[in-house]
């Protein structure tokens, strides 16, 4: 049991972590430093984990995934330009904070409450980015490349920002409307509509998929119980976006550009199919251990000289920067999570599972899965941080991992 002041405490951590990654990504803001970044998380972690020795729970199959992620560090010889110290610590700091280690009651409270306010604030920017699109369109465009990008610094966060956001309010309309009257019910239909423009005007095709596939198994959970309603919605959501089409085609341009660029090269993952192969070829040279920590063999996923990377595949990248028993460890994991969440289809367990559908498929096309100063992988491993620790409030089978 967790006490007011606990509960206090909670709250202030909560709405403190969120406003501060979030602002991190609002192009608006100035840009934070990596140093101050991981130093404000320093003092964040010390401040959690403090609260983390009660009653603990810890999952040591992510202890193992930690050491062994060290042992790719010592085991090779990586360019300094990677910053590896300073990458892996703010990795560490974030993952043992929200990440699926440590559990008790208070851990619980604060990712439960970080994940529903970073949802929030993803339904935010989602909204207020299309809004000020329709008013001065040049204002949400980004820099490279002139893409939809939002408030936000990158047309490749905004698509999955919206992608969640979309789910999030498919989640509030069927659950959080009862008893609350229509205006509360008509503000949710509006988020969702434009968070859906979002994420289509975004241009991210693997944003667009995961979103699809994850409100699908949303209602399809919902209406577990009635198959016939989840087809009628299916049935009557397909014949709307048909009917509606020239509403929202023109927001398909990026998307449409993106097809027929893809077409012209080869096929839809040949954008993808070249850096997966790059790190299929780095596990096959180092299986046990990868070649380092979060970094590439050779220039080719590189981006710049100051050490930053593409590796074009979320998976893939743990298993060619880690090893093998790190990436069995990430994927069992994240199996166990989904197959229990979705068995027992509580409103929570079915958004949370949802949640983590969308990161399984997302994390196919963008690999943030162990960049810890992104904004993706701070709300990927919260999202797992959260699994473990309601899987475990609802007193299910101890899970090993």
């Amino acid at each position: 049991m967790t006490n007011y002041n606990s509960r206090h405490s909670v709250q202030f951590v909560a709405i403190f972590l969120t406003i501060f990654t979030i602002l991190r990504i609002i192009k608006f803001v100035p840009t934070m430093p990596p140093a101050l970044y991981y130093m404000i998380w320093g003092i964040s972690a010390v401040y959690i984990l403090m609260h983390a020795y009660v009653s603990c729970r810890i999952n040591y199959s992510y202890l193992l995934f930690i050491y062994i992620c060290v042992i790719s560090i010592i085991g090779n010889d990586i360019d300094p330009k990677y910053n590896i110290g300073l990458r892996f610590i703010g990795f560490l700091l974030i993952v043992c904070s929200i990440g699926p280690i440590f559990d008790n009651d208070w851990l619980y409270l604060l990712r439960q409450k970080c994940f529903h306010f970073v949802l929030m604030g993803m339904t935010i920017i989602s909204v207020i980015s299309f809004l000020i699109y329709c008013i001065l369109p040049t204002l949400m465009l980004t820099e490279r490349g002139n893409l939809y990008g939002g408030i936000t610094i990158h047309s490749m966060q905004m698509g999955p920002i919206a992608g969640l956001s979309t789910v999030y309010m498919i989640h509030m309309i069927l659950n959080r409307h009862k008893g609350q009257g229509n205006k509360k019910l008509i503000f949710y239909w509006v988020c969702l509509v434009l968070s859906l423009f979002s994420c289509i005007l975004a241009g991210s095709r693997s944003a667009i998929l995961a979103m699809i596939v994850a409100v699908s198994i949303y209602i399809w959970r919902y209406y577990r119980n009635n198959i016939l309603q989840f087809i009628k919605i299916i049935v009557c959501f397909v014949s709307i976006m048909a009917i509606s089409t020239p509403l929202w085609w023109t927001y398909t341009k990026t998307v449409q550009a993106k097809m027929e660029l893809s077409e012209k090269k080869g096929g839809f993952i040949t954008s993808r199919s070249s850096a997966w192969e790059a790190r299929l070829n780095e596990f096959v040279d180092s299986p046990l251990i990868g070649c380092g920590f979060a970094t590439v063999v050779g220039s080719f996923s590189e981006r710049g000289n100051e050490g930053m990377v593409e590796p074009g595949n979320g998976w893939l990248f743990v298993l060619s920067t880690t090893g093998i028993v790190t990436f069995v460890i990430f994927l069992v994991s994240y199996i166990h999570y989904l197959f229990f969440l979705l068995k027992m289809s509580t409103d929570e367990s079915i958004l949370l599972g949802s949640g983590l559908i969308f990161w399984g498929i997302h994390i196919n096309a963008e690999a943030y899965t162990l960049s810890s100063g992104t904004f993706l992988f701070y709300f990927l491993w919260l999202s797992l941080g959260y699994a473990y620790s309601y899987i475990n409030k609802c007193k299910l089978p101890k899970l090993a991992y």
